[in-house]
């Protein structure tokens, strides 16, 4: 069974939430966030002052392939059915063309 809906009739106020009070709010959002259900749940933020000059990033670098190119314009590495001409010397893609 389908509903009718009449969208040009003015809307009424009546689903707008109580006002409650900041302390009433803020115990409530105590209750809820609770960090040592989740140890990890700290972890996903950089702390101020932290320092990590000492850790090291690796990533695999791997070369371009025989059927990729690297576009002169956004220097994005794509696939040669992107590559739209050559401009100033440099292939260029669908999108800097």
């Amino acid at each position: 069974m389908s509903t009718v809906v009449d969208f040009d009739a003015p809307r009424t106020n009546s689903a707008e939430p109580p006002v409650q009070s900041l302390d009433l709010l803020q115990a409530r959002w105590a209750d809820q966030v609770d960090e040592s259900a989740d140890p990890e749940f700290a972890d996903i933020y950089d702390l101020p002052g932290l320092d990590l000059s000492e850790d090291e990033l690796t990533a695999p670098v791997i070369p371009v392939q025989a059927n990729e190119f690297r576009c002169g314009g956004c220097f994005l590495v794509l696939r040669q059915t992107q590559r739209a001409g050559s401009r100033d010397g440099h292939d260029v893609c669908r999108d800097c063309a």
